[in-house]
């Protein structure tokens, strides 16, 4: 008799043993999913298993890229339009590249680029540029542009724009043209001071070309790339003997940055 007792207590403990343990288990999930809830994902990625290679890419067949431009025109000088070595150039826009074979391309650049040329002082001015000389004078340009090259890559890469050389041609639309300069004076009967300084600014200057033309050529790595722009015609369209104009050449380098 007793002993069937410790028998029945025997198997009821082994029992709410075996329960006590199947609860703390599902305890034990039920608060680890919880976890996982409350946890910030730190990477996410749907992988594709269909095996299609994409169509976009450095190396595939369509690629797009914003880019960043920084010029210096420093010639050549031409009598009667001299300008300083610090003329410079800054554009940007987006570039369109179209794979034709796997060492070349067909690209397409839209940009906004301003032009900035400082004007010298010390030497004469002629004209349609104005004759008077001031403490400082710029001419500036806003233009539309828009750039069609032949790209030609060196050897085989895999998805990247490896090393390259572009030769292309260039269309130029002048939005906005202006002749700013800055005067000063000694007064000892103005009101402003003996000494005061006065900035004017003409804004659409009839001497200007409107629609410009050029060549250009580039050479890049990957993101980095220099570059040398020509332009083809005269940017004053103003007839005289000397064939007066603004520097044609304009070297620099370009920033690139993918849209991928």
């Amino acid at each position: 008799m007793l002993r069937k007792v410790f028998e029945r207590i025997f198997f009821m403990a082994i029992y709410f043993l075996l329960c006590f343990n199947h609860a703390r288990a599902q305890d034990d999930d039920r608060n680890e999913a919880n976890d996982l809830g409350n946890e910030n994902v730190l990477l996410s990625k749907t992988v594709d298993t269909t095996g299609a290679i994409s169509k976009f890419g450095a190396n595939r067949l369509f690629f797009v890229s914003s880019v960043f431009e920084l010029g210096e025109m420093p010639g050549p000088q031409v009598y009667g339009s001299q300008t300083n070595w610090w003329s410079s150039s800054l554009s940007f826009g987006f570039r369109m590249k179209l794979k034709l074979f796997y060492w070349n391309s067909f690209i397409v650049d839209g940009t906004y680029r301003y032009d900035r040329f400082s004007l010298q002082q010390h030497t004469p001015k002629l004209a349609p540029l104005g004759t008077m000389s001031h403490e400082r004078e710029r001419i500036s340009l806003h233009n539309a542009s828009l750039l069609f090259c032949d790209r030609i890559n060196f050897k085989k890469r895999g998805n990247v724009l490896g090393n390259w050389i572009d030769l292309g041609v260039y269309n130029d639309w002048v939005l906005r043209s202006s002749n700013v300069f800055v005067d000063r004076h000694y007064d000892s009967n103005s009101m402003t001071g003996y000494d005061y300084k006065t900035k004017t600014k003409i804004v659409g200057l009839p001497y200007i070309e409107v629609l410009n033309y050029g060549l250009t050529v580039r050479m890049g790595s990957e993101d980095f790339v220099v570059f040398a722009r020509w332009r083809m015609n005269s940017l004053l369209n103003y007839s005289s003997p000397n064939n007066r104009d603004l520097p044609k050449l304009t070297i620099g380098f370009e920033v690139c940055a993918s849209w991928e």
